[in-house]
């Protein structure tokens, strides 16, 4: 087994008993337990303290880089959402309800429904009605949830 880089060893020390290891990023000492443990790197823990890597992500993970990434896991672009929108007017394909084609909250814009089996799309909703028959998943179910609302058994 070889032994580890010189740049590595210069990152880690012992101060009053505790490990210590230095922030790639901010370049700061800090006791071990400011690191994620990643058995994959030397010493088990992650080269960047989470402060510098909670910084990172989110500098990287902007709503519309997620949101671009959620479509193309439908076989969607950002041009087929923008389409959909218009084709249903800005409104939730259930409660009509209007919503902004832009919003820096998740809650904010209408989601893509798909059917999970086939990922075929079925419109764009908001988020109550989203979840909604996300959990009522089954026309069964959604027909036994309309009955009970309506005072039936």
């Amino acid at each position: 087994m070889n032994p580890p880089d010189r740049t590595l060893l210069d990152r880690i020390r012992v101060s009053n008993n505790k490990i210590e290891r230095k922030c790639r990023i901010c370049n700061e000492w800090k006791d071990l337990e400011e690191y994620h443990v990643n058995l994959n790197y030397f010493m088990g823990h992650t080269h960047e303290c989470k402060v510098c890597m909670s910084k990172y992500y989110k500098k990287r993970n902007t709503v519309e880089k997620n949101r671009v990434d959620r479509l193309k896991r439908l076989g969607l672009t950002l041009e087929d959402y923008y389409e959909l929108y218009k084709e249903q007017e800005g409104k939730c394909k259930i409660c009509q309800e209007y919503f902004e084609k832009e919003s820096e909250h998740p809650h904010g814009i209408l989601h893509v429904d798909h059917c999970h089996e086939t990922k075929k799309v079925r419109g764009l909703l908001c988020n109550g009605c989203n979840l909604g028959i996300g959990h009522l998943n089954s026309p069964t179910l959604l027909e036994s949830a309309i009955k009970y609302l309506k005072g039936g058994d």
